[in-house]
C-alpha cells in the first residue's frame, strides 16, 4: 500500500511564534539605499536555549547590521513589542514594534524601531525607522510513505 501525505510549514510569523520568526524587509527607511537581495534582507528572531533569550538580528543584503538580544517583550493580539539591547549607538535599547491587519489574513507586516526610552534620543525630531515586513514564503511538501501497514 502507498499512502502520501501532505502538509505545510507555514511562515515563521512572529504572530504564531514571537520566540522565534523570521521577516523579510521589504523597504526601511533606516537604510536608504536598495535592497538588492530580498532573500538576504530580514528580520531573524531564533530562541537560544542555554541563555533562554531570544537573539534578534538584522540583514541588509546579507550583511549584519545589528545582533542582539530581546530583553523584553509586550504581545497583543495586533501589535508587538520587543525591547532591542544596545541597538542605538550600541550603547542605547531600542523597541521594535510589528503590527499586522487585524481584518485582513495578509502576510504584510509594518515595522517600527524607536528608542526605548526617548529621553536617550539626540534627534530633535523622534528617531522612527519603518519597515515593510513580509512573511517568509510557505512550504509545501509531500511526504510518500512506502507499504504503510495499517
Amino acid at each position: 500500500m502507498l499512502l502520501s501525505c501532505a502538509y505545510q510549514v507555514y511562515a515563521q510569523d512572529s504572530f504564531a511564534n514571537p520566540l522565534t520568526f523570521t521577516y523579510e524587509i521589504e523597504y526601511s527607511s533606516e537604510y536608504t539605499d536598495s535592497i538588492v537581495s530580498p532573500s538576504t534582507t530580514r528580520v531573524e528572531v531564533k530562541y537560544d536555549i542555554n541563555t533562554r533569550t531570544s537573539i534578534c538580528r538584522i540583514l541588509y543584503n546579507g550583511e549584519l547590521k545589528y545582533s542582539g538580544r530581546i530583553l523584553d517583550s509586550r504581545l497583543e493580539r495586533d501589535r508587538q513589542t520587543f525591547v532591542l539591547e544596545k541597538y542605538f549607538s550600541n550603547k542605547y535599547n531600542a523597541c521594535l514594534l510589528i503590527a499586522k491587519e487585524s481584518t485582513e489574513i495578509s502576510d504584510t507586516k509594518v515595522g517600527m524601531i524607536y528608542y526605548a526610552n526617548q529621553n536617550e534620543d539626540p534627534a530633535s525630531e523622534k528617531t522612527c525607522y519603518c519597515l515593510f515586513l513580509k512573511d517568509v514564503d510557505e512550504i509545501n511538501r509531500v511526504v510518500n510513505f512506502k507499504e504503510l501497514q495499517l
